[in-house]
C-alpha cells in the first residue's frame, strides 16, 4: 500500500473544485466564427434584422402629425398636385385647341396664386405668426456688408431660413411660392414656343417643373442654337 501526502492530496481537491479559467474573448469569437450557426441562433439573428428594417421603414415621429393644421396640409397637397395638371398639359398637348385656351388665359396662374394666398392667410392667423415673421430680419440681415455676402463664414442668414423651415406652415407657404412662379415661368415659355415654333419644348418645360430657373437658362439655350434667337425682352401680345 502506498502511502499519500496528506499535503499533496488537499492540494489536489483544492485544484478539482476551482473553476476553469475562463477562455479568452478572442479565441471565443474565433471560435463561435468557426462553429456553424444553430437554428435558435440563425433565428435570432433574423427575428434582429427584421426589428431593425422595421424601425428603419417606419415613419419617424407619427405624433407629430397631430400638430399640423388640416388646412396646412391640403394646402401643401393642392400646391404640389393642381399645377402639373398644367405642365402635363403643355408638355403632352402643347397645340391641342382646349390646352392653349387654358393655358392662354390667366387660370393656372390665379389658381396657384389663390392657393398661395389661402396659406398665408391660414397662417398667419395661428399664434405666433408674428414671430416666425420677424425671423426675416435674420434672413436679410441689414448689418451684413455688401462685400460678405459671399463670405462663406456669414452663416445667420442660412440658420435664419432653416429655424423658419421648422414651422410646417412657413414650408408650405415656400413651397406654394416657388411652384407657382415656376408655373408662371413655364406658362411664358411655352407661349413664346408656340408663337416662334421653338423646337424642344417639352425638354425644358421637364427641367422647369423639377428644378426651376435652369430650365429657363435650358431654353434660352435651345433658342439660339435652333436659330430662333432669344425671346423678347419686352411684353407680347400674346402674353
Amino acid at each position: 500500500r502506498v502511502a499519500v501526502d496528506p499535503v499533496l492530496a488537499a492540494r489536489r481537491r483544492t485544484c478539482a473544485r476551482r473553476p476553469a479559467r475562463p477562455e479568452p474573448v478572442a479565441a471565443t469569437a474565433e471560435r463561435r466564427v468557426r462553429e456553424p450557426a444553430s437554428g435558435e441562433d440563425r433565428r435570432n439573428t433574423i427575428s434582429l434584422m427584421a426589428a431593425t428594417a422595421a424601425l428603419t421603414l417606419a415613419p419617424g415621429h407619427p405624433a407629430d402629425a397631430a400638430e399640423f393644421l388640416p388646412e396646412i396640409v391640403a394646402s401643401f397637397n393642392l400646391a404640389t398636385f393642381t399645377p402639373q395638371v398644367f405642365w402635363f398639359a403643355m408638355i403632352l398637348a402643347p397645340r391641342n385647341p382646349v390646352v392653349k385656351t387654358v393655358m392662354g388665359s390667366w387660370l393656372p396662374v390665379l389658381i396657384a396664386s389663390g392657393i398661395h394666398f389661402y396659406v398665408d392667410y391660414v397662417g398667419f392667423n395661428q399664434p405666433g405668426a408674428l414671430e416666425e415673421a420677424a425671423k426675416f430680419g435674420a434672413v436679410f440681415d441689414p448689418t451684413i456688408a455688401p462685400w460678405d455676402w459671399a463670405n462663406g463664414a456669414v452663416t445667420g442668414p442660412l440658420l435664419g431660413f432653416q429655424s423658419m423651415l421648422e414651422n410646417p406652415n412657413f414650408v408650405t407657404e415656400e413651397w406654394a411660392h416657388v411652384l407657382a412662379w415656376d408655373l408662371f415661368v413655364g406658362r411664358w415659355m411655352w407661349l413664346d414656343a408656340i408663337e416662334r415654333d421653338v423646337p424642344f419644348l417639352w425638354a425644358c418645360l421637364l427641367t422647369t417643373n423639377f428644378t426651376g430657373p435652369p430650365g429657363l437658362l435650358q431654353y434660352f439655350v435651345v433658342c439660339l442654337l435652333s436659330g430662333k434667337g432669344l425671346p423678347p425682352a419686352g411684353a407680347s401680345s400674346s402674353s
